[in-house]
């Protein structure tokens, strides 16, 4: 099984329960951990700026110099 990706954070986690019992702080509600419903790819582009990186983890923690507060 695949592992489960946090939208907001890269947070990952082998099963959506675990995943989502856990607080995010970059979730903008200031709740949990919400699933990334993508899949798994080689690459993640940034959609602000084209940059790309090899993880969400990576790109969610990158700064945006494109995108808007």
């Amino acid at each position: 099984m695949d592992n489960v990706y946090c939208k907001y954070c890269g947070y990952s986690h082998r099963d959506i329960r675990s995943l989502t019992n856990g607080r995010c702080q970059k979730n903008p509600s200031g709740d949990y951990h919400v699933p990334y419903d993508g899949e798994e790819q080689e690459r993640y582009f940034c959609k602000y700026c084209g940059y790309s990186h090899r993880d969400i983890r990576s790109l969610t923690n990158a700064r945006c110099t494109k995108k808007s507060a």
